[in-house]
């Protein structure tokens, strides 16, 4: 007869829906139904994942694609988003079941992808891992932001599942004072990232540009200035 949908029923409401589809066959068969075994998702979902040292814990690697298959949802794309973001969407996939799962996302590992660094960092230029690779982790491979750089609006450009370009500005000073490490973006194979100069610096630097070039033609000049923010997010 093939497989049959049972969620949802009750033994009776199965035995009798077995009936239906026998009685093509026999004539006034008779179908009793006992629950031998109950397997919810839930249940499933612990003995999958479980560890016997530290409870129910799913290791999953991320893949070259920035994606990761999760049991019962399938592929889940991470890459281009923050902790905090996919773990919102693994939920969100476990809630279409009804199961009741939550989940916390911690990075664990990854494979290795190269990164780009440039802009106002100790040591730009390509990154290469096979250990996770987050904004902060790259940043820091990279020796760390210059003094002057803005540290508020960091700019991240990377590819997303369809192969278009994407950027997201991400703040790690949020993210560093707030402890905000829920927003540290999960960076996808082949990202680049920017760390511009505040308008402090970008001021100062255009002023040390200025006088040299007043020096080189022999004038000597001093030079005062203020500077007026109407916000502390730049």
């Amino acid at each position: 007869m093939g497989d049959m949908k049972v969620v949802g029923k009750t033994p009776a409401g199965i035995a009798r829906a077995v009936k239906q589809k026998y009685a093509r066959v026999f004539r006034d068969p008779v179908v009793t139904v006992s629950v031998l075994e109950y397997g919810s998702v839930v249940e499933n979902f612990k003995q999958a994942i479980w560890d016997p040292q530290r409870g129910p814990v799913l290791k999953v690697p991320i893949g070259p694609d920035g994606s990761v298959r999760l049991p019962y949802v399938g592929t889940v794309r991470a890459a281009g988003k923050t902790i905090g973001e996919f773990e919102e969407q693994v939920n969100a996939s476990y809630g279409k079941l009804n199961s009741g799962i939550k989940t916390a996302i911690y990075i664990s590992e990854v494979r290795g992808g190269r990164i780009f660094v440039f802009g106002a960092v100790r040591r730009p230029g390509m990154l290469s891992s096979e250990k996770p690779i987050t904004l902060l982790q790259a940043l820091a491979m990279a020796g760390g932001l210059k003094p002057g750089a803005n540290a508020n609006k960091i700019g991240i450009l990377y590819w997303d599942s369809k192969y278009k370009p994407r950027i997201r500005v991400v703040s790690v000073k949020r993210i560093m004072e707030e402890l905000k490490i829920e927003e540290d973006l999960i960076l996808p194979p082949n990202s680049i990232i920017y760390v511009p100069l505040s308008p402090v610096a970008k001021l100062g630097f255009f002023l040390e540009q200025l006088k040299r070039l007043f020096l080189f033609t022999g004038t000597s000049l001093g030079f005062s200035y203020e500077i007026h923010s109407a916000g502390g997010g730049d």
